[in-house]
């Protein structure tokens, strides 16, 4: 036997018996960690159980959030996501989108159903279980009572396993379902018909199902789960938790991003509501620089030398999707020096 003849067998072998590693299979191909989801029925004899009508709204809510978060996940997957304004302002521009992705969006589209199980008791359950129950106002999270949407509590193996309360839960509060007339439900497709037209608006319960998801350890994980984190409010200098589009895009640091839930909440509606990388329609950017009057903020182009008076009729630059409401020539001409629109290219 020659030389070669042995380092080929042997290169053979090494090969058949200590193969590469594979790719990392993607997350729909990995086996997923299996818990059931059921809801807690109403009865005269079942405290903090849910009505017909409340199942009803949940699992709209549920069909709505995994809307929210497959949006979400869809726009994670571009390979040119974190030049984004909506991935810098609620993930950080420092973050990795596959890893959020992963842990914080795929899990919901992979996990959440509506619901079919209704049960009427939560003896005898435990960590693999996720149950949606309906308490009132006053025993529904740590907040004000009137202002907590829902909440979440998780099994803890160290804690007595026959206490009701040692459940993996998901607390629809009274606002959830519209008990505050100053805080209605929307749809989702409410919420984003509003934040394109930067309209105020309450609650969204599509919104509070990928909130209180990223609690869950049945549902993310122990090692995803986050919490609420409390920032000082530049504002008032109090400490708040940051839910507010504000807090949660202008103070929280690129780290704490993705340790609140609640911007994860927002970066999928926003998703929805602006799709693709830079969306010039954002007039939240907008508002910033204290202009109703357009609908985007972005950098001049290089070829406009100098911006000039427009037209009476001014149509949309190449490129935008922009009607100028407001024909002043005068502020136009402002807003152009300002940066806050394209000069015409034929004025």
């Amino acid at each position: 036997m020659t030389l070669s003849f042995l380092t080929g067998v042997l290169a053979l072998y090494l090969l058949v018996a200590c193969p590469f590693p594979a790719e990392a299979a993607p997350y729909s191909k990995l086996s997923k960690r299996a818990i059931t989801i059921s809801v807690l029925k109403a009865s005269s004899s079942v405290p903090n159980g849910c009505t017909d009508s409340q199942i009803t709204s949940i699992n709209t809510a549920i069909g709505e959030g995994r809307d929210l978060a497959a949006t979400a996940s869809a726009a994670l997957a571009n390979p040119k996501i974190k030049g984004s304004t909506n991935f810098k302002n609620f993930l950080g521009a420092s973050n990795d989108p596959t890893s959020i992705n992963l842990q914080h969006f795929l899990p919901i589209t992979a996990s959440l159903n509506t619901l079919s199980k209704q049960i009427d008791s939560l003896d005898g359950l435990g960590a693999d279980d996720l149950i949606y129950v309906c308490p009132p106002e006053n025993d529904c999270g740590s907040g004000n009572p009137g202002e907590v949407t829902a909440s979440t509590r998780n099994f803890n193996s160290a804690k007595d396993p026959t206490d009701v309360k040692n459940r993996n839960l998901i607390q629809f509060c009274p606002v959830f379902f519209g008990s505050n007339p100053q805080q209605l439900p929307q749809s989702s497709a409410e919420a984003v018909t509003k934040l394109q037209a930067q309209t105020v608006f309450e609650v969204v319960p599509a919104m509070a199902i990928v909130h209180e998801v990223q609690h869950s350890i049945p549902v993310v994980g122990a090692p995803a789960r986050v919490g609420d984190i409390k920032v000082t409010d530049p504002k008032d200098n109090k400490k708040k938790k940051a839910y507010s589009l504000r807090l949660c895009r202008d103070v929280l640091s690129d780290s704490q991003k993705i340790q609140n839930a609640q911007n994860f909440a927002w970066f999928a509606l926003f998703a929805k509501a602006f799709p693709g990388l830079n969306p010039r329609e954002n007039r939240h950017e907008a508002g910033r620089a204290k202009s109703s009057q357009i609908m985007a903020l972005y950098v001049p182009q290089p070829r406009f030398k100098k911006c000039r008076f427009p037209r009476l009729e001014i149509e949309p630059n190449v490129g935008t999707s922009r009607h100028i409401v407001n024909h002043d020539i005068n502020r136009y001409y402002i807003l152009c020096r300002q940066g806050l629109l394209w000069a015409h290219p034929d004025n």
